[in-house]
């Protein structure tokens, strides 16, 4: 089963994948770039707030989302 992912470059790029099962999971119909955007977005204040030692935070944002993302 393909995954949806986020890779970083060492040149400060980021990629995502949105796997296909995660995209027809949206109720609206929506570009896959206006999926792919919010994603690296999250991604990047993620690492910005590890990098500030800040990752409780992070935790605390994904226990908001209340889903498994480990399906």
């Amino acid at each position: 089963m393909e995954k949806s992912w986020v890779a970083f470059s060492f040149d400060g790029n980021v990629s995502v994948n949105i796997s296909k099962e995660d995209y027809l999971d949206y109720k609206e119909d929506l570009a896959f770039d206006q999926l792919c955007k919010p994603l690296s977005e999250v991604m990047i204040e993620f690492i910005q707030l590890n990098v500030k030692g800040e990752q409780v935070r992070i935790i605390d944002k994904m226990n908001n989302l209340k889903i498994n993302i480990f399906r």
